[in-house]
């Protein structure tokens, strides 16, 4: 047999370089494989972050504030601001109720289950309520009267002089100071002293 000292050499260094490629490859595996678990495991966590702060300010691109988070020093009430590019409060949600102002007039206030409509003026035309402790009703005011609905008791419209016409269930002052209740089917005229002038039946 014919002794051949290289290729001995060259198989013992192929070995060596194959068993160094092997532990490689075996460490190699491991991490991934600690790199899965530890990503799997992260997956199941749940991600809890906590951002504290006393206000967050919204800008548009003039650096103009356009949104605003905070309380309301006046009352402590979280609120949402929404403001115009003259950085004018436009419109604000709380947990006290919900404001649209308009030129810096409230046109619009919706708290304690009223909604509330006002002119440029600021004056409430057109009011709604609907809370819990009073009656279910609408008013619409203007400058030269008003119209009050209580739903299943009476419509009445009053004038800016004070004389007023009900449909329905109204209080009636009698001469002698009494007072009694119309039924639904009524229709009473009064002056602005609340004297009838007419009534049927």
């Amino acid at each position: 047999m014919e002794f051949r000292p290289n290729s001995i050499d060259a198989l013992q260094i192929r070995i060596s370089k194959l068993e160094k490629e092997n532990r490689f490859f075996k460490r190699a595996g491991l991490a991934a494989l600690a790199g899965v678990a530890l990503l799997a495991i992260m997956a199941q966590a749940p991600m809890r972050k906590t951002i504290e702060a006393n206000e967050f300010v919204v800008k548009d691109a003039h650096g103009n504030a356009r949104i605003r988070i905070g309380v309301d020093p006046k009352n402590g009430a979280a609120e949402l601001w929404l403001q115009t590019a003259n950085s004018d409060e436009g419109a604000s949600l709380s947990d006290a109720g919900l404001v649209f102002q308009q030129n810096g007039v409230v046109r619009t206030v919706l708290e304690n289950g009223n909604l509330s409509l006002a002119n440029s003026g600021g004056q409430a035309n057109v009011k709604f309520s609907a809370d819990d402790d009073a009656e279910r009703d609408l008013t619409i005011e203007g400058a030269k009267g008003s119209l009050f609905y209580k739903p299943g008791e009476a419509l009445e419209v009053t004038d800016s002089d004070g004389y007023e016409a009900a449909i329905g269930s109204t209080d009636v002052r009698g001469d002698n100071g009494s007072s009694a209740r119309t039924n639904a089917a009524s229709v009473v005229l009064t002056d602005p002293d609340q004297k009838v002038l007419w009534k049927a039946p």
